[in-house]
């Protein structure tokens, strides 16, 4: 958390967490439909590629967008993580990214992924990251804590 949140907490606030949650939540979806589409009609991957391609776009924004949501601010410009968020974070990804590798992830279903179709997931993740920052963004000049 950053510094002005921490030496003076703030009460929960269940209107304004379910309207940021309204708010962000459309977003995720739609870039669930956008990896859907390019998966789909762009790479025509079939089921296990599809699965796997889909799991790693999910881990990696869903993982990643706790920089974005933690903060008011820019993250890694304006506030930074702790070392053990960045850490764990990393790892998480890091793991689930090498997860269709290795016999574990045979075990999952999960399969190796050609290179471009990974920069596609790439892409995708880093194009959602900066539109939920922008879409948060938005939302606080809307609406005040």
């Amino acid at each position: 958390m950053d510094d002005e949140w921490i030496k003076k907490p703030k009460r929960w606030n269940i209107n304004f967490i379910k309207k940021f949650m309204y708010t962000l939540g459309p977003v995720s979806s739609l870039f669930d439909i956008i990896t859907f589409f390019i998966l789909f009609a762009i790479f025509a991957m079939p089921e296990r590629s599809f699965q796997t391609g889909w799991f790693l776009e999910s881990l990696a924004t869903q993982t990643f967008v706790i920089y974005i949501i933690r903060t008011r601010k820019i993250p890694f410009v304006d506030s930074f993580p702790s070392k053990q968020l960045l850490f764990s974070t990393i790892l998480a990804v890091a793991i689930g990214w090498i997860l269709p590798y290795t016999f574990i992830g045979g075990f999952f279903s999960l399969i190796p992924l050609p290179p471009n179709v990974l920069m596609a997931i790439v892409g995708i993740v880093i194009v959602y990251l900066v539109v939920i920052e922008f879409v948060k963004r938005a939302f606080y000049k809307r609406n005040e804590i």
